[in-house]
C-alpha cells in the first residue's frame, strides 16, 4: 500500500483508502479503488467536458405565425399576412404537431355558445 504525507493528499482532488493507509475497508470494498482507476474515472470525466454543450440562448422564442411555420416546417412562408394563406400555413403547422395538437385540442375544447363574445367599450 501507498503511503503518503496527509498534505499531499490534500493537494490532490480525490484521496482513497490507500493514500491514508487505512487497512479497515472490508467495511465498504466498493469505495476501495485503486490510484490507477481513478485515473481512468478523471480521464472519462475530462472528456466529457470536451465535448461540445449545446449553446442556450435567451432570447425569447416569437410564437408569430411566420415563425412557427420556420421553426415547424424549415422553409419561408410565402405572402405571410394574407387571410388565405395564412389559414394554409396554420393548417401545414397542426399537422406538422397533429399528434400534441389534437390532444391539446380535446382537452381545451368548449362548445361555441360557451364563449363570451368580445365587447369593445
Amino acid at each position: 500500500m501507498k503511503n503518503i504525507d496527509i498534505e499531499q493528499c490534500k493537494n490532490k482532488k480525490i484521496c482513497t483508502s490507500y493514500d491514508y493507509n487505512i487497512e479497515d475497508t472490508s467495511d465498504w470494498p466498493e469505495l476501495d479503488i485503486s490510484n490507477e482507476d481513478w485515473d481512468k474515472i478523471d480521464s472519462l470525466v475530462a472528456s466529457f467536458s470536451e465535448m461540445a454543450s449545446p449553446k442556450t440562448d435567451n432570447k425569447k422564442m416569437s410564437y408569430s405565425l411566420s415563425n412557427l411555420y420556420k421553426v415547424l416546417l424549415g422553409k419561408e412562408p410565402v405572402n405571410a399576412h394574407r387571410a388565405e394563406t395564412d389559414c394554409v400555413m396554420l393548417l401545414e403547422c397542426v399537422l406538422a404537431v397533429k399528434e400534441d395538437f389534437l390532444s391539446w385540442a380535446d382537452a381545451k375544447c368548449k362548445p361555441i355558445k360557451e364563449i363570451k363574445p368580445l365587447t369593445r367599450m
